[in-house]
Parts: C-alpha cells; sequence; structure tokens
C-alpha cells in the first residue's frame, strides 16, 4: 500500500508515471519516436525487438541477432547489472534510491497475476488518468 501511495504521487525514482505517460504520448505521431510498452515487450519480444531495429533503420535482423538481444537484456542478466552498478549501489546506500531499479520482471505483481487495488487506489487511478492521460487519447486499458 506504501508503494502505490508513493507510485500515485509520483514520490518514486523516475517521479510520476502519468507525467512521463503524458510526454511521450504526445508525441505519439511524431515519426521521430516509437512508444514501445513493456507488456507488449512481455508478451512478443522477438515482434518487438524486430519493431525497433526497424525504427532504428536495421535492416540485417536474423532470428539469431534477435535472439542475441532477447538474451542480453534478460531480466536475470539486467538484475546482476543493477546489482553490481556502483553507482546505483552508492545512490542506494546513500538513501537516494529506495528500492531496486530492477524488481520483478513480469507485467503485475511477481507471481505472474495481475495486480489487485483497494476502491481508493482504483479510484485515485481513475482520477489520474481521466485529468492527465484520456485527454491525450491513451487507452484505459493501459492504466486500469
Amino acid at each position: 500500500d506504501d508503494f502505490v501511495q508513493d507510485w500515485l504521487d509520483g514520490n518514486v525514482e523516475n517521479g510520476s508515471y502519468f507525467d512521463h505517460v503524458a510526454s511521450w504520448f504526445k508525441r505519439v505521431d511524431d515519426p521521430d519516436v516509437l512508444l514501445v510498452r513493456f507488456e507488449e515487450l512481455k508478451r512478443n519480444p522477438s515482434y518487438v525487438i524486430e519493431q525497433i531495429a526497424a525504427f532504428i533503420g536495421m535492416d540485417d535482423v536474423t532470428p539469431t541477432k534477435i535472439q542475441n538481444v532477447i538474451d542480453l537484456t534478460s531480466f536475470d542478466r539486467m538484475k546482476l547489472a543493477d546489482e553490481q552498478d556502483m553507482g546505483l549501489r552508492f545512490m542506494r546506500w546513500l538513501g537516494v534510491l529506495r528500492r531496486a531499479h530492477v524488481r520483478q520482471g513480469e507485467v503485475g505483481s511477481a507471481d505472474g497475476s495481475r495486480l489487485t487495488f483497494s476502491t481508493e487506489q482504483l479510484a485515485a487511478l481513475e482520477s489520474l488518468y481521466k485529468e492527465k492521460l484520456q485527454p491525450l487519447g491513451v487507452p484505459r486499458e493501459w492504466i486500469i
């Protein structure tokens, strides 16, 4: 509950999720911006990696290269890099970062189930969505 409230208030490492999404979604039609959602990347990593490669102009993408990207960006690799990064370790020691940067690597809760929120938390999510993201056309299912 404390984390959810911090997250709703934007009192987390990267600030307000809603402001972050709004800042990028405003550029959804910009040809120099490719929006990639974590949920899409988890659902179909090969396809999303192909999209990214095409976006940056790579034309020699092979299944082997895609698999290499998947392996090099796996949760285990990223978690290990997060644990070994001296800058991040120092910032956690100072108290600047309160939690590990790489948490669970899954959509939803750690066991793969959908997150559950209290009635109050859902009302706050809905309110923030309506205020900041709905006017931009962000799909509701992305948030709630």
